[in-house]
């Protein structure tokens, strides 16, 4: 009966805590069932014991494995959803400042037809000359690049621009 009894039951809701509400309970349904046979036969049971149960090494060893393996899948979900979580954030906050770098730039492209009563291709060549001149003046960019091959790239690319935004004013 026992034998029976103790196989309802995973081994971890037998040892944890001391097997006791388990234990108990399997102490309770055995008593029934010695009841109902002895009884009739004029036989009292007066109490069933089931001592804690004590698994060899080797099980418990099996058992903090399987914990061990089981925490590490749920730690590495968890970081994962996490790191997605990161992730999303981060795209939506690029996706933003995108939006807010256009919405910028269509707001000064607006202002700047209205004041010189320019076309959009004039606008656009002004500001790239203006990025270009800001471009030589930058420490970490003449870090990179050599000054004069920077200013020499900087001024034909300014001669081109310059000569297209004539031709196109013609």
């Amino acid at each position: 009966m026992l034998v029976s009894e103790l196989a309802k039951y995973s081994l971890d809701e037998l040892t944890v805590n001391g097997g006791t509400e388990t234990l108990g309970d399997v102490r309770r349904t055995i008593k029934q069932e010695l009841e109902e046979q002895f009884l009739p036969l004029g036989i009292e049971i007066l109490g069933v014991g089931v001592g804690a149960l004590q698994p060899p090494p080797e099980v418990m060893d099996q058992r903090l494995k399987n914990w061990q393996i089981e925490w590490e899948a749920k730690t590495n979900l968890e970081l994962a959803t996490g790191d997605a979580e990161a992730l999303r954030l981060v795209q939506q906050a690029q996706a933003r400042a995108q939006i807010d770098i256009i919405e910028n730039l269509v707001q000064s492209i607006e202002s700047l037809r209205g004041q010189n009563n320019a076309e959009l291709h004039e606008i656009v060549m002004m500001r790239i000359l203006e990025v270009m001149e800001q471009t030589i003046t930058d420490e970490s960019v003449q870090a990179i690049i050599p000054r004069p091959l920077l200013s020499n790239m900087t001024s034909e690319a300014t001669a081109e621009l310059r000569s297209s935004l004539d031709q196109s004013e013609e």
